[in-house]
């Protein structure tokens, strides 16, 4: 109850505020002074950021915060400024207070989810005509990027990766309605308007260009292809997604693209603004990957029949980071409300590192596999892929919490994509454990261990009450194998997913680390249940918890309630009066007790 009151007290001094977009890395300390708690008084258990369920728009820092003296922790969420919001705006944003203490909860699989139709994809229509302008780049020094490479996974715990690297214009691209810095608009007999550029990167595995802006009056639309096959063509676009600073294509697996501008007979180029100064260039190539990256001693999932299921919800994370193209590994998550099933998309957060706030660069191939053991490997770019990008629901840092990130894909992943089941509760030492990924961005992999206990201190300082530790009987993990899922041998279900270790083919018994799901769940919670009524939920946040059971005893004692709490509200048990019945009521509701 302690916690209840002093949180409680320290939710209403606050000043109720606009909320913009969460704070780029904020400083712990800086955020606890800001409302004003002494740093040294108190520890950050937990950093993280999370978007307001009442307004999509909006991401907000929330702490957990320990400040001794025998109180239990308590929460503070800040907006982009840095500055506390007040519990009414938290209310009005729909931020439910995090349930730390949450019940066993199990979701199972689903593998009916309502996916997107492969078929139903369509080719955008291109008009074929020649560019009259190429931006050109020089070839890059490959065996300096490999060595990078090879220096930065030898250094790194696990971590991303890296399979690209930007490549920036000598002179940026800008298209201002009739005024172009390259090529020229030019009319078709049908009398639609083209505009059209080639982007040229030799050798290139493939291309993902940036634009900076993208505004094109109604009807117009923006479309990139393979100059060789012109069938291979990603749109139309026509917009950045809102929320986007920028705007990254989907790859086109070539070393020289098309960026085609039309506008339809009879609307204007005058509002159409497009700029664009540098593009991803793909210099690792899948087919390599495969043949030659992955340690021999990785198990192909395809020979293991009683895991296809689960493994057809991993899918390969492509994303832009701070240092070029990166490559990870994602799970879709059964459960969510509404429009979100189908949509919650689990990774590593450090997989997203350099992603913009909302990482709309991400897309997901899936079904990367072989489709019996021993059959041939698909190209990757065979696969079904997801494009469009994603929004970050909740991210957490390494060091700040379990490294997780919950994204809702923009666009429906393929027909016959698993959705995995997981469980929250936490698991012993010498669990049998299954881990499912694609190391070094190759085809599909397994593993199989047991859940380890912690002795020592922990990797890299990461908090041991965070993580999992695994040690492998069978199979490894590798860079590329991040993010991926960690699944319980007799349930298939998700537990965790990974951050980084030491196992290799070469030390095959070296320690690796997840984050574990059920130190996550109390903030990924209201994405993964459709909102449900609850007589105990006082204050109609969607969670039944301690700021339900102080709002009784308010009331009971006298004090007002909450704008928006009404007397039929406090009146739990519905006999016309609110008294310690309904406070029996709302405790017994929290603690679980019917």
């Amino acid at each position: 109850m302690k916690n209840s009151v002093f949180h409680w007290l320290v939710l209403l001094c606050l000043t109720p505020l606009g909320v913009a977009m969460a704070q780029d890395n904020p400083d712990p300390n800086d955020l606890l002074a800001n409302a004003g708690l002494e740093a040294a008084e108190h520890e950050v258990i937990s950093l993280w950021e999370e978007r307001a369920p009442g307004d999509s728009s909006v991401l907000v820092t929330g702490m957990r915060v320990d400040s001794g003296d025998n109180l239990p922790p308590f929460d503070l969420y800040f907006n982009s400024h840095g500055e506390p919001i007040a519990r009414d705006t938290l209310r009005e944003l729909k931020i439910a207070p995090k349930d730390w203490d949450a019940p066993p909860v199990t979701q199972p699989s689903a593998s009916d989810i309502p996916g997107a139709s492969v078929k139903a994809a369509q080719t955008p229509p291109v008009t074929g005509k020649a560019p009259l302008d190429l931006v050109a780049l020089p070839p890059l020094d490959l065996e300096a990027l490999k060595k990078e490479d090879a220096a930065r996974e030898k250094e790194s715990l696990k971590g991303v990766k890296r399979i690209g690297v930007f490549r920036d214009f000598d002179e940026p691209v800008r298209v201002e309605g009739a005024n172009v810095s390259h090529g020229a608009w030019r009319k078709t007999e049908a009398g639609e308007k083209v505009w059209s550029l080639s982007f040229y990167s030799p050798e290139a595995e493939g291309i993902r260009l940036e634009f900076a802006q993208l505004d094109l009056p109604e009807g117009a639309r923006l479309v990139v292809y393979d100059i060789f096959e012109p069938e291979v063509a990603v749109g139309p676009i026509t917009a950045i997604p809102e929320g986007d600073d920028v705007l990254w294509t989907p790859t086109i697996f070539a070393e020289e693209v098309v960026v085609e501008c039309v506008a339809p007979a009879g609307v204007s180029v005058d509002e159409v603004r497009i700029h664009t100064d540098q593009l991803a260039h793909q210099y690792v190539s899948f087919d390599t990957l495969t043949r030659l990256k992955a340690g021999a001693c990785n198990l192909d999932v395809a020979c293991y029949e009683d895991w296809l299921e689960e493994s057809y919800g991993v899918g390969g994370l492509g994303s832009i980071g701070r240092s070029g193209v990166l490559w990870c590994t994602a799970s879709l998550l059964a459960g969510g409300a509404g429009d979100d099933v189908g949509r919650l998309l689990l990774t590593a957060n450090h997989c997203l590192t350099g992603s913009s706030r909302s990482p709309g660069n991400v897309e997901v191939y899936w079904f990367y596999q072989r489709d019996e053991c021993g059959g041939p490997i698909p190209p990757v770019t065979s696969v079904p892929r997801t494009t469009g990008g994603a929004d970050a629901l909740m991210r957490v840092a390494e060091h700040q919490g379990t490294d997780v990130a919950l994204l809702r894909l923009r666009e429906m992943p393929p027909e016959g994509v698993t959705a995995l089941g997981w469980s929250n509760e936490p698991w012993e030492a010498w669990t049998p454990i299954t881990g499912i990924h694609h190391p070094q961005g190759s085809y599909k992999r397994i593993s199989f261990g047991d859940i380890r206990p912690f002795e020592g201190a922990a990797a890299s300082g990461i908090v041991p009450e965070n993580y999992t530790k695994v040690v492998w009987n069978a199979g490894t993990t590798e860079p590329g194998s991040s993010g991926s899922p960690l699944l319980l041998d007799d349930q298939g279900l998700l537990i965790g997913q990974l951050w980084g270790g030491e196992a290799s083919c070469s030390n095959p018994l070296g320690p690796d680390y997840y984050g574990r799901f059920d130190q996550s769940f109390p903030l990924m919670k209201n994405w993964l249940f459709e909102p449900g009524e609850h007589p105990a939920d006082v204050n109609n946040d969607g969670a039944v918890d301690s700021l339900d059971i102080q709002i009784v005893i308010n009331v009971v004692l006298g004090l007002s309630a909450p704008e928006g709490v009404t007397e039929e509200d406090v009146d739990v048990n519905g006999d016309g009066k609110v008294n310690a019945l309904d406070i029996q009521y709302v405790i017994n509701a929290v603690l679980g007790i019917k």
